[in-house]
């Protein structure tokens, strides 16, 4: 267990790295992709503005130059020739300085331009290359984690799968003895219930010559009782028994483990025992006692919806309290009674 703690926190990490991998080139591919939105928008609005600033300036030169001519042909008349030539020469000389500006603007505007062109295909270029080796190098990292992972899973479930085989191995050995030790008991409880029947029947034998038909009768009708109480609680036992023999079947299958069960034929060792029983009294008087005693205790039972025990019918119906027991439990299973703890209770108290 330890492993696979170990092994899902390893994995954990791994997934988490991967995506912090994978969440920062995204990131830097974002900033990158912002960074030159931001450059050609700042380029662009650096442009216009000194398109603007040229515009401006042209105009205000034009303006000026205009409002000089008007005031230089205003005042052309009242000047001399000297005059009107260094004016001439004045504004010539103005036009052409004005000139080799703008000419020495464009200029250096376009080196500017090509300058911060190169400049930024540089950038992007080394920006690229940047992002192609930690690409590279996050590729390689992510080829070397993926084999190393795989090797550890593969041990990891090379390691699990001889540990299951030992647990099953186990498994099969303990259920083996279990199964043994079932089988043997088995025995020796129907040993001991033979023997204990038995014992039962021969003093029953020795001590029927003495006793009354009617204590020979109520005997035999004990001895039945006590005989179908014991076959049933066999039967029940059995069943159980069956049914997690088949619960353990079907969870060895979905294992892959082989085991064989040992069974026990329950009816073959209680024959000698019923054969001995069946053998006193008829046995359709005995099963007419049954029915007439059965109506007899599901009509005490509901006339006391306080509930009762099973004691508390042994001294009014004068019958053995095993045989009332077993009337209780048919009438129980039945529904015509409900038990809560060791009383018994009517249906109609429900």
């Amino acid at each position: 267990m330890a492993i696979a703690h170990g092994m899902k926190d390893l994995t954990e990490q791994i997934v988490v790295s991967h995506d912090m991998r994978v969440r920062t080139i995204g990131d830097l591919a974002l900033d990158t992709k912002k960074c030159l939105k931001d450059f050609a928008e700042e380029r662009h609005i650096m442009g216009a503005k000194q398109r603007n600033d040229l515009r401006r300036f042209q105009d205000n030169l034009s303006k000026s130059v205009e409002d000089m001519l008007k005031d230089f042909r205003k005042t052309h008349r009242e000047m001399s020739g000297a005059q009107a030539k260094e004016l001439s020469d004045f504004v010539g000389a103005v036009a052409r300085g004005a000139r080799e500006m703008l000419d020495r603007f464009s200029t250096e505007h376009r080196l500017a331009c090509d300058e911060m062109t190169k400049e930024l295909s540089e950038y992007v270029a080394t920006l690229a290359g940047n992002t192609r080796k930690m690409l590279d190098q996050f590729l390689r990292e992510h080829r070397e984690m993926s084999g190393e992972l795989a090797k550890d899973l593969t041990d990891f479930v090379t390691t699990l799968a001889k540990d299951v085989n030992s647990i099953l191995m186990g498994f099969g050995k303990a259920r083996a003895a279990m199964s043994a030790e079932l089988k043997s008991g088995l025995e020796r409880d129907i040993a001991s219930i033979e023997t204990y029947v038995k014992d039962k029947l021969r003093e029953f034998e020795t001590s029927h010559r003495e006793m009354s038909d009617s204590l020979r009768k109520r005997l035999a009708a004990h001895v039945d009782d006590m005989a179908r109480g014991v076959a049933k609680l066999l039967r029940e036992y059995h069943a159980g028994r069956t049914q997690t023999r088949g619960f353990w079947d079907a969870a060895l299958a979905g294992l892959h483990v082989k085991t064989s069960t040992p069974s026990v034929e329950i009816g073959a060792a209680l024959a000698p025992a019923r054969k001995t029983i069946e053998k006193e009294g008829p046995a359709a008087e005995e099963r007419q006692q049954d029915v007439d005693m059965e109506k007899k205790v599901l009509g005490y039972i509901n006339e006391r919806p306080e509930g009762l025990k099973v004691g508390d019918m042994e001294p009014v119906f004068g019958v053995s309290r095993l045989r009332l027991g077993v009337l209780a439990k048919k009438l129980l299973d039945e529904g015509k009674i409900r038990k809560e703890g060791s009383l018994y209770y009517p249906v109609s108290g429900l």
